[in-house]
């Protein structure tokens, strides 16, 4: 038997040049078909998490809040408006749209961060019992950490101003 490396030399120079287009085509399909499945991995994936999380009730019970800061800003709009608008932008068709940019940003932010197995990882503890309840209290997590930081920042405040004036640069 022969190795490769001597016969593999003189299959290359026998082969025509359209033999040689023909194989590189064959190759990069191969390489394309690669990146395409694991994107698309990805992107089902991303859908899955966008799922589990089950936000889109969230994004139309926040709309009224998100027209009515709006609306302040065109006191002589009539109330008509807002309300063709809040139905308008809390529809199916609206919220499908939401949906798929929020797969799209997902399915990037994940092909960026983490491997496919990892992706899995992730996925297994969101679909627990323990998963979904941390995704169900995380906002109130975020929000009693938001207090945090605020009082926090109220005290680090009082600290300098009391330190400026002790050191006489404020009265």
């Amino acid at each position: 038997t022969r190795s490769l490396t001597k016969w593999w030399p003189q299959v290359i120079k026998s082969t025509t040049n359209k033999m040689k287009k023909f194989l590189m085509i064959i190759v990069a399909a191969c390489c394309l078909v690669s990146v395409s499945a694991q994107t698309s991995k990805y992107e089902a994936d991303a859908r899955k998490i966008v799922d589990l999380q089950n936000n889109m009730n969230d994004y139309k019970v926040m709309m009224p809040a998100i027209l009515q800061s709006i609306k302040v800003s065109y006191p002589t709009v009539p109330d008509s408006f807002w309300g063709e608008m809040q139905t308008s932008l809390s529809s199916d068709a609206e919220m499908d749209t939401l949906k798929e940019s929020l797969v799209k940003v997902y399915t990037q932010f994940l092909s960026e961060n983490f491997t496919l197995d990892e992706v899995e990882q992730v996925l297994a503890f969101y679909s627990s019992p323990i998963g979904q309840k941390m995704w169900k209290t995380d906002t109130q997590m975020a929000q009693e950490s938001l207090e945090v930081g605020e009082k926090w920042g109220h005290i680090i405040g009082r600290r300098v101003v009391t330190n400026l004036a002790l050191k006489g640069y404020i009265k």
